[in-house]
């Protein structure tokens, strides 16, 4: 039985090439589109086997993938969203100060939703709160409010009863 048998761990060896750890996925236009933790993002063709690699400035990590039928948006570790084109041209649509998009979703061809998540930084050590969720129109290029729904909870209820 699978369940039952039990393997060895591996481990690298010094001549052993480790791939980054991936980061985002997404399946759009007909292309796999994968981000790894060394800031590449790659587009790959499951037909031909083919597949081209882009990079964003400074390398930074994305965390979150949407496509609008005619772009990428990738956002970042660094609270960013960025617009890539199939050309490789970039463009930064939202600079973040210190947040971390976890999630994209278009509504339709231009609203773009994104969730700015709270999360402990271990190049810092610090903790940094997000911005809840927000609303991008990409054609104007305007940040819509955040959403009272995304606020987060207060802090000082963290705490979980069990005894319900």
């Amino acid at each position: 039985m699978l369940a039952s048998e039990s393997r060895p761990a591996h481990t690298l060896a010094a001549n052993d090439i480790a791939y980054p750890e991936s980061t985002a996925v997404l399946w759009a236009d007909g292309f796999l589109w994968t981000a790894n933790d060394s800031g590449l993002l790659t587009r790959w063709d499951d037909q031909t086997q083919d597949y081209k690699q882009y990079r964003l400035p400074n390398e930074l990590v994305i965390r979150a993938l949407a496509s609008d039928g005619q772009a990428i948006f990738a956002g970042t570790e660094g609270g960013d969203i960025w617009q890539i084109s199939d050309d490789g041209t970039q463009a930064q649509i939202i600079e973040g100060e210190s947040g971390w998009i976890s999630a994209l979703a278009f509504r339709n061809d231009q609203d773009l939703w994104y969730a700015d998540a709270s999360h402990f930084n271990p190049k810092d050590l610090r903790y940094h709160g997000g911005r809840g969720v927000g609303l991008l129109d990409t054609e104007k290029g305007d940040e819509g409010a955040h959403h009272p729904f995304a606020e987060q909870p207060d802090r000082k209820s963290t705490r979980l009863n069990s005894s319900h």
